[in-house]
C-alpha cells in the first residue's frame, strides 16, 4: 500500500515581502497623517497664541491712548507730549513705527510706548512688540519736566521696555487731526507740541507672524526692507512672498482720543 504524502499549506517568501511591504507603506501613510495633523494643531495653537496677544495688545494701546493727557497751557513745549518717530526714539525700535506719550491713571501720570523690536537669540529670529512704561513716582526715569527734548531716548528705553505681545513683525500708526472743513487728515510723525492737540483718532495695525515663518527668515531684512512700501500693515501683508504671507495676520483698529478739544 503506497504511504499518504501530507501537503502543508503557508505562505511563500514572496507573500510575506509583499505584506510586509504594504504594512509599511500603510504605517508610512499613518506617519505622514498623524504628522500632518501635528502641524495643524501646531499651527492652529501658535495662531490662537498670536491672536490673543495681539487683541491683548491693541486693547493697552487703546486704555492707554484714552488716557493720553497734555499740559493745560498747550505752547508748553517743556511739558507732557505724545510724539510719533521722535528724533530721540533709535532706529532699533521703529519697525515702521514708534509711538511715545503721556497719560494720567491712578498711579498718576505715567510715560508710555509701544514699538517693535526685531533681535537674534541663539541663531533664532525674534520679532516682539514692547511696552515703555515711566511712573512720574520715578523721577529718575520720568524726566520729561527736566529734559523736555530728550525723555525718550535708548538709554530710558532699555531701562524701561518690556515685551507685550510675541511675534509681532510690524507696528503701523497713523495719528489723524481734524481740519477746519471738519475733514480728518493724517499728520506725519506727529508731535503734540507742533499741533498743541492731541490727535483725535489714531489708527494702529499689527502685523502677527507665526513662529514657523519667522524661522524661514534668512534675516529680518526680509520683511523690514518692504516698510517703506507699505502704509499699513494689510498692505505690507500683501507685499510678502506667498510662503511669508500665508504665515501672517493682519491685526488693525482706530481710537478716538476724547480728551481732543
Amino acid at each position: 500500500m503506497k504511504a499518504r504524502s501530507s501537503v502543508v499549506s503557508g505562505f511563500t517568501l514572496i507573500e510575506l515581502l509583499i505584506a510586509a511591504a504594504i504594512f509599511l507603506l500603510l504605517a508610512l501613510m499613518l506617519l505622514s497623517v498623524t504628522d500632518h495633523v501635528n502641524t495643524l494643531t501646531l499651527q492652529s495653537e501658535t495662531q490662537t497664541l498670536t491672536r490673543q496677544g495681539a487683541r491683548a495688545a491693541l486693547g493697552l494701546i487703546q486704555r492707554d491712548l484714552e488716557a493720553a493727557v497734555l499740559p493745560l497751557d498747550r505752547t508748553n513745549t517743556s511739558s507732557l507730549q505724545m510724539i510719533l518717530n521722535g528724533a530721540g526714539i533709535p532706529a532699533p525700535c521703529r519697525n515702521p513705527d514708534a509711538l511715545f506719550w503721556h497719560r494720567a491713571g491712578a498711579d498718576g501720570t505715567a510715560a508710555v510706548g509701544y514699538f517693535v523690536r526685531w533681535k537674534t537669540n541663539d541663531g533664532r529670529i525674534r520679532a516682539d512688540l514692547y511696552r515703555f512704561y515711566a511712573p512720574a513716582s520715578d523721577t529718575g526715569l520720568f524726566t520729561v519736566h527736566e529734559d523736555p527734548e530728550n525723555w525718550v531716548n535708548a538709554d530710558r528705553i532699555d531701562a524701561l521696555q518690556w515685551p507685550l505681545s510675541e511675534n509681532v513683525a510690524a507696528l503701523y500708526v497713523t495719528c489723524w487731526r481734524k481740519t477746519a472743513s471738519g475733514t480728518l487728515e493724517a499728520v506725519p510723525d506727529f508731535d503734540s507740541r507742533a499741533e498743541q492737540n492731541l490727535p483725535v483718532l489714531v489708527s494702529v495695525s499689527l502685523l502677527g507672524i507665526e513662529s514657523r515663518t519667522l524661522q524661514r527668515l534668512s534675516s529680518a531684512d526680509e520683511i523690514t526692507s518692504l516698510y517703506k512700501n507699505a502704509a499699513g500693515a494689510r498692505e505690507l501683508q500683501a507685499l510678502l512672498p506667498a510662503a511669508l504671507r500665508a504665515g501672517t495676520r493682519v491685526y488693525e483698529s482706530s481710537f478716538w482720543l476724547p480728551a481732543v478739544q
